[in-house]
């Protein structure tokens, strides 16, 4: 969490993030073989497509230029609902919920097989156009492409534009959420900012607004809800058949 040490004025800007420090899949410094892994990945689970990103640049270890902020990321995420057992999903007792998280496992299962996969940058990726790169090669499975994905779901913003991936934004995504934030993030010339949005004394919180979400979004991509939450919502389906059922069994069927 992030907060004043000094009073703030509204309209302060407290972080600037280039570009070139915004973890991306559309980054054109992913290389092709690491490319066409993500490109497998359905455009709705974007976070591991984000995640395969982000375990390649912790295998390049001091080498990565996020190597300080992989540092801190948590090593496990005990608030995500994909990390439950199985009982404790079970309890949730709300089945939309309980679809997603499935569906997330799932996958996970299903893109590995049962097995690890190897991915390697290639001879390629280095060359005389980019002699400063290193090349990689790594081995994944479920498990480590389970925690970036945790990662990158409750870290990345959408601050490319509407058609683009989520970009994970170091330091900026310390802020916690609030539906009455402190500080935005916003796009300028050559990355993004922080920028506050009202006037903050010493000791206040600058946090953001992650989105006019529910607690199933805040609970599956955070780990945490909000109390009397006003987007929350309930979903509830309604089959046909078993309102006219009940309407037979309530002596109603031939009532208009």
């Amino acid at each position: 969490a992030l907060e004043a040490d000094e009073n703030i004025s509204k309209g302060e800007k407290l972080v600037f993030l280039p570009s070139s420090l915004m973890m991306s899949c559309d980054d054109e410094e992913v290389s092709a073989p690491l490319r066409r892994v993500v490109d497998s990945v359905p455009s709705e689970l974007w976070s591991s497509k984000v995640g395969l990103v982000l375990l390649r640049e912790r295998v390049a270890g001091q080498h990565s230029k996020y190597a300080p902020y992989i540092n801190l990321l948590p090593s496990v995420h005990e608030g995500s609902p994909m990390f439950y057992p199985p009982d404790a999903i079970r309890e949730i007792q709300y089945a939309p919920l309980v679809a997603q998280i499935n569906k997330r496992c799932r996958f996970l299962i299903s893109f590995f097989g049962g097995k690890s996969i190897t991915v390697d940058d290639g001879e390629g990726f280095v060359d005389g156009e980019h002699p400063n790169r290193r090349r990689v090669e790594m081995t994944i499975d479920a498990n480590a492409l389970g925690w970036a994905s945790a990662c990158a779901s409750s870290r990345a913003f959408k601050v490319r534009g509407p058609t683009q991936t989520p970009s994970m934004l170091p330091v900026i995504d310390i802020c916690n959420h609030s539906f009455q934030p402190s500080a935005e993030v916003s796009g300028t010339e050559g990355g993004v900012e922080l920028v506050t949005t009202r006037d903050l004394r010493p000791g206040e919180p600058i946090e953001l607004s992650y989105g006019n979400l529910s607690n199933d979004d805040l609970l599956l991509d955070y780990g945490f809800i909000v109390e009397d939450n006003p987007h929350d919502t309930v979903k509830l389906r309604w089959d046909l058949k078993l309102i006219e059922l009940a309407r037979e069994i309530g002596g109603l069927g031939t009532a208009p």
